[in-house]
């Protein structure tokens, strides 16, 4: 679908795979702007699937990955999608599994 905008998947079991999936939608999709993966049981994998399509999406403006699995190598794959992506202006992690990110940012 190249006209998505939005995609909620709260409280599902997406994982890793799941991730994977919703991140070629991102790359194929140049209207979509919201993604909200919160509680979704997604790990360092899924996060990495994330992060590269960040660094090609030139429209998605909200990532949520609150509440999932994702530790210090998930959260350093996203950090350097930042470098990429000039159009996120809202990104939340909180309550994941990164025991030292939180520490060095």
């Amino acid at each position: 679908n190249k006209t998505l905008a939005k995609v909620t998947l709260v409280s599902c079991v997406v994982g890793d795979n799941g991730a994977q999936h919703v991140a070629e939608a991102l790359i194929n999709n140049a209207q979509m702007y919201a993604i909200n993966l919160s509680y979704t049981m997604i790990g360092n994998a899924g996060a990495a699937s994330l992060s590269n399509a960040m660094k090609v999406s030139k429209t998605l403006g909200q990532l949520f990955l609150d509440g999932n699995k994702i530790g210090d190598s998930g959260m350093s794959s996203l950090s350097e999608s930042l470098k990429a992506n000039k159009s996120l202006n809202e990104l939340s992690l909180s309550n994941n599994n990164s025991a030292t990110w939180a520490y060095n940012t």
